[in-house]
């Protein structure tokens, strides 16, 4: 299954995987409430089992990289909760490569960032219900213009 597949992943230099609770229970071989007991953990073994730096998107998205660093972070919005928010995680983390060249860890940190801080954004204009990707997506500008300044 899903497990033999990131164990083929292997030979790629630069892995990021971006699991929800269900998905990291399965890659890690173990059970939602135990991932959900100990996401950190749960984020690091799988990290240093696949060489790949791992982002649990949890309520606080844990970002875990192989080598043992772990981040939690604390931006985002309940409303997240919705169709397509982690592909737009996904070219966030894709994008933010072009900052840190070769440091998975560092772009995965700052993209679920990037991420959440613009699902606030948007979240205050929208209410919990009406924050879709697109808006999201929207705000994404303004976020990465604040960080520069």
């Amino acid at each position: 299954g899903l497990a033999n597949s990131v164990r083929t992943l292997g030979n790629v230099e630069k892995v990021v995987l971006t699991p929800h609770p269900g998905e990291m229970a399965r890659i890690g071989e173990r059970s939602i409430k135990t991932v959900l007991t100990d996401p950190m953990g749960a984020a690091r073994e799988v990290a240093t089992r696949y060489d790949a730096t791992t982002v649990l998107k949890t309520a606080a998205t844990v970002i875990a990289a192989p080598g043992g660093d772990c981040a939690i972070n604390r931006t985002g919005h309940p409303g997240m909760a919705t169709g397509g928010m982690g592909d737009a995680l996904t070219g966030l983390i894709a994008a933010a490569f072009a900052d840190f060249p070769g440091d998975p860890f560092s772009s995965s940190c700052c993209a679920v960032a990037v991420h959440g801080l613009a699902a606030e954004g948007a979240a205050k204009s929208t209410g919990t219900r009406g924050l879709t990707v697109q808006r999201l997506l929207d705000e994404v500008p303004a976020v990465w213009q604040s960080l520069e300044g």
